[in-house]
């Protein structure tokens, strides 16, 4: 009985605590997945094109924001919480970044929670380079 009682504990905390990583990993993938298709849309239109002009550029910028929240809403993740982050040229001319935030927050961490000391919201954030894509639509 005594050893129940502490090593219970223990195994609990365990098994939440490997729940925890698990689900902190699958988002994790699936905010890199949204990264990498919204750098891969922002590539794809020709927003510094001059003949789109300044439309040209939001449509590119609203395109790829809306295929980075279609990434999570699938995933089944809140896509209202999400940022995204657009740099034309980041690293050099030809290329663009996104960078995607996202807050997890976890059901047993926090002040209230079972993990004290473990904050309840983790930030999980990632980042994706694509090569810019000319599309030579009126040719």
């Amino acid at each position: 009985m005594a050893e129940t009682a502490i090593a219970l504990p223990l195994v609990v905390g365990l098994v939440f605590a490997t729940f925890a990583v698990a689900w902190a990993a699958t988002a994790k993938a699936v905010v890199m997945a949204a990264a990498r298709d919204a750098a891969r849309v922002y590539a794809a239109y020709t927003w510094d094109d001059p003949r789109y002009g300044a439309q040209g550029h939001s449509h590119a910028e609203a395109e790829a924001t809306a295929r980075a929240e279609d990434a999570l809403r699938l995933a089944g993740f809140n896509p209202q919480r999400l940022q995204v982050t657009l740099k034309p040229r980041d690293p050099g001319p030809g290329y663009v970044t996104a960078e995607v935030r996202y807050p997890l927050k976890l059901p047993f961490g926090g002040g209230a929670g079972i993990l004290k000391g473990v904050s309840s919201e983790w930030f999980l954030t990632g980042r994706a380079v694509a090569r810019l894509e000319r599309q030579e639509l009126f040719r």
